[in-house]
């Protein structure tokens, strides 16, 4: 079964901002998208304090994550750096961040990798180590996203359905990055929940909100362009919304970085016969999940808006 709990673009784009700082009721990250961190940390990050030691392993993760390469290695070196500092944590935001980063690549382990799906077990532990040390609103969807299909697959729609009532709460935190963290797990539910409908409604009152990561294309994220227009049709294609479907398939050809996206075929084969498409979706049973014909619950899933070349 393919995965579900990255949800290409939608969910990735949230990696871009910094992590959130309280302003009033809602929450808001760095909105100038961030660089490549240029520091020359010492092999295996021995013999830093424990926050640099943090920012050390940061700078790998994001190397494995867009160069998709030795990640399973750099997922067991997180969690080594991580077991350094365990009887006196000096900086927990930083732990806190580097958890959020381990459990984001277990999703990418999942879906992009091949790995059990066991490993979503260990990356909702990280999340919610990370939210104890931390309270990142941008978490909460991320660990969201794992547990709403992990009650449907063992039958508790009454739960699912909690779950689901909690990641709305959890958007208003910080809508602009987790109305999009959330999105694509919600939208592959089936439609005899109502998940996908209600979760069209967040998508369709989503803004930017002047944050750079999802203005342009950006070193963390080169394709976020073409990849978030893609993402909005799917959701509509989802819901078998044609006229919509269209029109976000083309302003993802129109994108920024399109003639150069590395997957650019998948828009094209989506115009070249819609329909089909949709009906991939649509055909699907409403008492089931779609999340075997979404590509953005597919084996390039972060990779879609996050591959270096």
């Amino acid at each position: 079964m393919r995965a579900w709990t990255l949800v290409a673009c939608l969910e990735c784009l949230t990696c871009l901002s910094a992590c959130a700082t309280e302003t009033g009721e809602r929450y808001v990250g760095e909105r100038k998208a961030i660089g490549p961190d240029t520091t020359d940390y010492p092999a295996d990050c021995l013999g830093l304090d424990e926050a640099m030691a943090y920012r050390c392993a940061e700078q790998r993760f994001w190397r494995s994550f867009r160069d998709h390469r030795d990640r399973p290695e750099t997922y067991v070196f997180m969690q080594d750096v991580l077991d350094r500092f365990t009887e006196e944590v000096s900086d927990p935001e930083g732990r806190a961040l580097l958890l959020f980063r381990r459990g984001q690549l277990a999703n990418a382990l999942m879906t992009e990798d091949g790995h059990p799906i066991t490993i979503l077990d260990e990356a909702a532990e990280d999340f919610r180590a990370s939210l104890t040390l931390h309270e990142n609103p941008k978490v909460w969807p991320w660990l969201e996203a794992i547990e709403l299909p992990f009650a449907l697959f063992a039958n508790e729609p009454e739960r699912a359905e909690e779950i689901f009532q909690q990641a709305l709460e959890h958007i208003e935190l910080m809508p602009t990055a987790n109305i999009l963290s959330i999105a694509g797990v919600a939208m592959a539910m089936p439609l005899d929940t109502d998940i996908p409908r209600r979760m069209l409604e967040q998508l369709e009152r989503w803004e930017c909100d002047g944050y750079e990561w999802c203005e342009r294309n950006t070193w963390r994220a080169p394709w976020s362009q073409p990849g978030l227009e893609f993402m909005f049709a799917e959701a509509y294609a989802r819901m078998g919304m044609r006229p919509q479907t269209v029109e976000r398939l083309i302003r993802a050809r129109q994108a920024e970085g399109y003639a150069d996206w590395p997957y650019a075929e998948v828009v094209e084969a989506a115009l070249a016969d819609t329909d089909a498409w949709i009906a991939s979706f649509t055909s699907i049973r409403s008492d089931l999940p779609v999340f075997e014909p979404a590509a953005l619950t597919a084996e390039y899933s972060c990779l879609l808006c996050h591959r270096a070349d």
